[in-house]
Formats: structure tokens, C-alpha cells, sequence
């Protein structure tokens, strides 16, 4: 007879390997809610009252969690459908599957930041949405100007 006991741990490095993953996540969560404890704790217990009891904090407060729901639902369904999809391709497709979900690791933060600003930001082609929509005198609705902006003719 063998012994499954050995055949059933875990290699002494896996199981550090897996500590360390769950010291670094845990501290990924509790260093900055400790600071947003210590924040919110520095005028006392009357503070954090005060701020719960805020005109608008029960209903962002209720947004918040809403929103982190329905965000973590949606990345678990498209992360498993991506996962799918590149497992069912193979060659080329595969490759460039692998390379678009992998590509905002790739692309550096502030190339990000700057594009969104640039799509997003005056000018962009964003702008049109931010406008309140105008009316003519008869009351109709106006279209709205194009967006002026450096690129723009006069």
C-alpha cells in the first residue's frame, strides 16, 4: 500500500507562494481602508456621524454599492466570455485576441489618461453630449453646434 498523504500536500513553496499572494491582496485592502478609517475618524465619532448623516450620503452610499455589484457581475461574465473565446480560436485570432485583452497592461497609464482626455475633453468628440440641447423660438429643438476647438475652422 502507498501513502497518499504525501501525494496530497502541497510543496512547501507553493503553499509560501500562495501566503504571499494573499498577505499582498490582503494589504492591497486593508492599508487604504485603514487610512480612510483614520481620515474619517479625526474629528471623532461626531465626524463620521456627521458625514453618514450628510445631506446625499445614504443615496452614494447606496450607489456605490450598487455600482460595485453590477461592475463585478459584468468583468466576471465578459472576463469568462474572453476566456472562452480565446480558449476555442486557435493561430492568428488567438493571437490577436490574446494581445487586445492583454493590451491595457501593455500600454502605459498616462498614454491612457491622455487619449481619454483627448476623446473626452474639449473639442472631443464628447463635447456635443455635454451640451444642454437649445431651443428655437417656436420651440423646437435645436441641433447643436459643432464642437469648436484648435482643430476646428472658424
Amino acid at each position: 500500500m502507498t501513502d497518499l498523504g504525501d501525494a496530497r500536500r502541497k510543496p512547501r513553496g507553493a503553499i509560501i507562494a500562495i501566503a504571499g499572494v494573499i498577505v499582498a491582496a490582503a494589504a492591497l485592502v486593508v492599508v487604504p481602508l485603514a487610512e480612510l478609517v483614520r481620515v474619517a475618524s479625526e474629528d471623532g465619532a461626531s465626524g463620521v456621524r456627521d458625514s453618514l448623516r450628510a445631506p446625499g450620503a445614504p443615496l452614494a452610499i447606496v450607489h456605490t454599492l450598487v455600482i460595485a455589484a453590477v461592475v463585478t457581475v459584468v468583468a466576471v461574465i465578459a472576463g469568462t466570455a474572453c476566456a472562452i473565446a480565446v480558449e476555442r480560436h486557435t493561430g492568428r485570432l488567438r493571437t490577436g485576441l490574446r494581445l487586445l485583452l492583454a493590451s491595457p497592461l501593455i500600454i502605459p497609464e498616462f498614454v491612457l489618461g491622455f487619449a481619454w482626455s483627448q476623446a473626452y475633453g474639449p473639442a472631443g468628440v464628447g463635447e456635443g453630449w455635454r451640451r444642454a440641447p437649445t431651443r428655437t423660438p417656436n420651440g423646437r429643438l435645436a441641433s447643436p453646434a459643432p464642437a469648436r476647438g484648435p482643430s476646428c475652422a472658424p
